[in-house]
This record gives structure tokens, C-alpha cells and sequence, in this order.
């Protein structure tokens, strides 16, 4: 009979120990979720992108796993060592170690990366809704949050004599072509294509503009979120590139700067300089184009 009974406490705590063990490897830690890097944008097609699961670690054109999980008494920190590379993308074998510190809508870092290392949550991102249409010589605020960056309008501030300009990343930030679009009294009076480029984490981003002289300037510039909005500022691409083509456009007796297409019937007054601005801020959304197929 004892043995009986001592067989089923045995098989009982055996079972309870089994469930809780169960419960602890299900139960997912604050650190096991998606994160992107605070201020970078969206979560869709960013590449500060950073999926923590119980046993790995997935980035942008990065895998690690996690060979060693190292709780901090009495506050919310991990010490996580990893061991990436090893595959055709990262042939190297590395094994960092890396401080996660919980925040209020994040985590941060450390070794501190590039900015800060601050990640924010992508749940703790509003998913949001293009409106379908916004006057872009409007200055008042979009009643979005938000909008796609490959709709968003990004404006200049208006000169004096009633000319602005709209910048657009109809491709996104990371690699492809952006519009400038210059406008006088609200009416497009010309165009430019330049390519847009932005390092891994989108930290460091370049544009490139070919000039009237037939050469190619890049500048870095700084892709900002402001209220949920997207802007770009550049440091002195106006300046530098008057002092690039101020000699040739007096020399050709034709309008210098960047190269453009004229449009409505604009022609540039004889030596004007038609330059990009430095600051862009989010202005509202264009609306989505639909695509047709030929029956």
C-alpha cells in the first residue's frame, strides 16, 4: 500500500514539475520581439530591423544564435552571447555579447551602437492608413498620423518669389530614385531625378544629383522623423553646389545647378541658378496610383 501511495506522489510531483517546466519554455521573455531602430521608420522594409526569438537573433542580412542567456537580478536586463556568421552572407564567425536593457516602449544596447543604441517596438508603432488625398501647398498638418514613404510629399519651405519644391521617395530610402519637383505659384515648373541611398540602419544616406556641368554631386543627408512624419535635412547641399556651378552658369549664359526637365513651358531666366533646398518636411500624402491592365 506505502508503495502505491509513494508511486503516485511521485508521478504527481513528477507531473507538476513537468507542467511548470512546460509553462517556464513556453513563457516568452519582454526581450523575445521585433525592434527596429528608434526614429528609422517603419518596421516594413527597414533594415535596422532586429528579431530576438528564444534562440536567435534575425537582421538585416544578419543570423546569430543565442548560445547564452544571462538574467540581471532585480532589474529588467539580459546578457545575450551569440555566435554569428558562418554562411555564405557572413562567411566570418564572430561571437559578440551583448547588455539588453528594457525601456518603456523599447530596449536599448549595449555596446552602444551607432545613435544610441535605442529600439523601439514595432507593436509600439501605429499602423496607419495613406488618406487618399492631400493638397500638397498646404502647410496645415495631414489628419493622418502617418503615411508610406513612398507616398509621402516632402516640401520646402516657400521663397519669396512663390517658389517651393516637393521631394519624393516613391521606392522608399534605402536604394532608388527620388523626384524633386520644383514649383512657382503652385504650378510644377520643373523636374529631377536623383538616386538615394542609405547605409545598413539607414543612418548614413547620400543623394546624388548630376549637375548642368555634366558631373555627378553626392551629399549626405539626415532622414528625420518628426511627429510620426518623415523628413530630410541636408547640411549645405544648396551652398556647395552654387559654389560648384556658379563659374559654368555664368560661363554658358544658361541657367546652372542640377539638371532638370522643363515643365508648362518654363524657361529659366538667363544665368539662374536652379538649386535643390535643404530642409524637406512631410507636407501630406499623394494619392496612390491605380494600376490598369490592358484587356
Amino acid at each position: 500500500m506505502w508503495g502505491i501511495m509513494n508511486r503516485h506522489v511521485i508521478f504527481v510531483i513528477a507531473g507538476a514539475m513537468l507542467a511548470s517546466s512546460t509553462s517556464v519554455s513556453v513563457a516568452k521573455e519582454w526581450w523575445q520581439d521585433t525592434f527596429i531602430k528608434e526614429g528609422s521608420g517603419t518596421c516594413e522594409g527597414n533594415d535596422s530591423i532586429r528579431t530576438f526569438s528564444a534562440k536567435e537573433l534575425n537582421g538585416w542580412e544578419t543570423f546569430c544564435k543565442i548560445t547564452k542567456q544571462q538574467k540581471i537580478k532585480n532589474i529588467d536586463a539580459v546578457i545575450l552571447d551569440f555566435e554569428c556568421g558562418g554562411n555564405d552572407m557572413e562567411p566570418e564567425v564572430t561571437k559578440p555579447r551583448e547588455l539588453i536593457v528594457k525601456e518603456q516602449d523599447g530596449i536599448r544596447i549595449y555596446p552602444a551602437l551607432p545613435e544610441g543604441g535605442k529600439f523601439q517596438t514595432c507593436s509600439s508603432i501605429k499602423a496607419v492608413e495613406a488618406p487618399k488625398s492631400v493638397q500638397i501647398n498646404s502647410d496645415k498638418p495631414a489628419t493622418q498620423a502617418s503615411c508610406p514613404i513612398n507616398l509621402s510629399l516632402l516640401r520646402s519651405a516657400a521663397r519669396d518669389d512663390g517658389t517651393y519644391q516637393i521631394l519624393e521617395f516613391k521606392d522608399g530610402f534605402l536604394d532608388a530614385q527620388a523626384t524633386l519637383t520644383g514649383f512657382k505659384n503652385d504650378k510644377p515648373i520643373w523636374s529631377a531625378k536623383s538616386h538615394a541611398t542609405c547605409s545598413n540602419g539607414a543612418v548614413i544616406c547620400r543623394m546624388t544629383f548630376k549637375t548642368r556641368a555634366g558631373e555627378e554631386y553626392q551629399e549626405a543627408y539626415q532622414p528625420l522623423t518628426v511627429d510620426d512624419r518623415p523628413w530630410v535635412v541636408f547640411a549645405e547641399l544648396r551652398q556647395n553646389l552654387f559654389l560648384k556651378e556658379q563659374n559654368p552658369a555664368y560661363e554658358r549664359k544658361a541657367y546652372g545647378g542640377i539638371e532638370v526637365d522643363l515643365l508648362n513651358g518654363y524657361l529659366p531666366a538667363a544665368d539662374e541658378m536652379i538649386l535643390p533646398e535643404n530642409v524637406y518636411k512631410f507636407s501630406g500624402c499623394s494619392e496612390p496610383q491605380e494600376t490598369t491592365q490592358n484587356q
